[in-house]
């Protein structure tokens, strides 16, 4: 029965086969509610730590400057997500949306994306007017931590597994990072409140042989693992159940982060699983090649994630979404290692295991590596966009893109009010030849093409491949553009179309932090319904 319920984080389960000492301290006394209370978890952690290091003595491992953490890694090793993530919100420490009060202006920190270090001098008026958020009230302060309970220590499982990893970490704040997803309530949680259950460790395998020992130890001694790559999931997979009495370890692939082979010959590379989007994209662009796959959670979300949740990528009408890519899994198993025989790309028998793991959110096994289908690096990326008079317009434009099999890498149209949003977050033109310009084409739209700036819509494009391929895409789709009134609208908007993707998170978290909620959401439906859709859901929030 454990190869049953072994990787789920929301089963439940009560029965335990292996007390450690933690445990039996905490068990009748854990609570937060009193003085007492804390000092007995004070001194539950003491004793943890203690046993770390009878641990840690066993193991050979000498010197050690935490107490509660054991790391065999070098300097180059991937450092830990809590070292440089948000530990109340989303994304990187150095990132956030403020805002001025005194000025009325908002501004992005940092210095990482083309927008960092924008002045947002239209956010005021547009959050104000447009969504009745009131921008310049005071923000609510949220904390930069929380008090985690102190963590069940099954040490039959720790001995289990010797110095069979890269790092052993019992530290808070590692623990309290590992233990949510991104979902809005957790969100809310990281920034408000807590959790009611924490992982109680967080373990990093170094290769493949370490999962397999880690695994086989985990079953014999009943022990949960969670797999975790970037830690972005949107489905509560890493909510952990305040049931669960059974040590919770969170298994955190990311020093599995190696490029093992490039085949250019057959366009494969086989990539250890723990690798992050954008370190994958860098290290496959030395070999000339890339996946092309990019999530929005690129910075941070690994390989290993993209095949647990089925991912889909911003530039998937060119190259894919993951079960196009993948073409051969390495799985650790309860039962043992599956993986095929050969890297073939296809066979006409069924049904196919790794259709099972893809989408499986870690419930049956931990990957490790993978060998994917890769693409020569693009000779040309170039951004476009195209506004259309209405919503109704543009979506008839991307139904009659994919009637006629014309695909950029990415196409997205966003209605008016995403538009205007897009727009309030962009920093004004300093030349006052662009302000300029700007002032033209507005004219022009409005004044000479009748356009209602409160009706149109934007479809910002990215164009990959050959000058050949790029410039067939391009002429093909600004035909179909002018059969529904498309106008050209520039490289610039595109871009900032696309970039901007990877500002939402970050403004979710400054919205909240006044008291106001936001969210993206996805789905997929038949094009007969894209319209209605979109309408009904704006009706339903309103």
């Amino acid at each position: 029965d454990n190869v049953s319920f072994f990787f789920s984080s929301r089963r439940r389960h009560t029965r335990q086969r292996s007390v450690s000492w933690a445990r039996r301290c905490v068990q009748e006394t854990v609570s937060t509610q009193s003085t007492w209370d804390y000092w007995l978890m004070e001194k539950a952690t003491e004793k943890v730590t203690e046993k770390l290091k009878v641990l840690r003595d066993h193991i050979g491992k000498v010197t050690q400057v935490d107490p509660m953490i054991i790391d065999y890694g070098s300097s180059k090793e991937a450092k830990p997500k809590n070292e440089y993530f948000k530990m109340n919100g989303w994304g990187f420490k150095d990132t956030k949306i403020t805002f001025d009060r005194q000025k009325g202006y908002g501004y992005i920190t940092g210095s990482r994306y083309s927008f960092s270090g924008a002045v947002l001098k239209e956010l005021q008026k547009f959050a104000e007017k447009e969504v009745e958020f009131i921008v310049s009230n005071e923000p609510i302060p949220c904390q930069d931590g929380m008090k985690v309970d102190p963590p069940y220590v099954n040490e039959a499982f720790l001995a289990e597994i010797g110095n069979n990893f890269s790092r052993l970490s019992f530290d808070d704040r590692e623990r309290t990072i590992h233990s949510h997803g991104h979902t809005l309530h957790e969100v809310y949680a990281l920034k408000y409140g807590t959790f009611e259950r924490f992982a109680d460790c967080v373990l990093y395998p170094g290769c493949h042989e370490h999962v397999e020992i880690i695994v086989k130890a985990a079953i014999k001694h009943n022990t949960v693992l969670i797999p975790y790559g970037g830690g972005t999931n949107v489905t509560k997979a890493l909510e952990l159940s305040p049931e669960e009495k059974r040590m919770i370890v969170s298994l955190d692939m990311t020093r599995m982060n190696k490029i093992k082979w490039v085949d250019k010959k057959n366009m494969l590379a086989c990539i250890e699983a723990g690798i992050i989007g954008t370190d994958l994209d860098n290290e496959l662009k030395k070999y000339g090649v890339c996946t092309g796959h990019e999530p929005d959670s690129v910075e941070f979300s690994t390989l290993g994630g993209w095949i647990a949740t089925r991912a889909s990528g911003m530039k998937k009408n060119y190259y894919g979404n993951i079960e196009d890519i993948v073409q051969n899994i390495k799985i650790v198993t309860p039962l043992g290692t599956y993986e095929k025989q050969s890297n073939w790309p296809r066979i006409s028998n069924g049904p196919d295991l790794f259709h099972m793991i893809m989408g499986s959110e870690g419930l049956f096994g931990v990957v490790t590596e993978a060998v994917i289908r890769i693409r020569n690096y693009a000779e040309m990326h170039v951004f476009d966009s195209v506004i259309f008079p209405s919503f109704e317009h543009g979506a008839h434009f991307m139904r009659d893109l994919a009637k006629h099999r014309v695909t950029p890498a990415s196409v997205r149209l966003v209605d008016n009010l995403q538009f205007r949003f897009a727009t309030a977050f962009s920093s004004q033109p300093e030349s006052l030849k662009k302000r300029l310009l700007q002032r033209i084409a507005k004219f022009y739209l409005t004044t000479i093409q009748g356009y209602d700036p409160y009706k149109l819509a934007v479809a910002t494009l990215l164009f990959e491949g050959s000058k050949e391929e790029v410039e067939y895409q391009k002429k093909r789709l600004y035909e179909i553009a002018a059969l529904h009134q498309g106008i050209r609208a520039g490289a610039e908007n595109g871009k900032k179309g696309y970039n901007l993707t990877f500002l939402i998170a970050y403004i979710r978290d400054f919205v909240m932090e006044h008291n106001f909620i936001a969210e993206s959401l996805e789905t997929s439906v038949p094009w007969t319904n894209v319209i209605s859709l979109c309408e009904n859901t704006k009706k339903a929030n309103l």
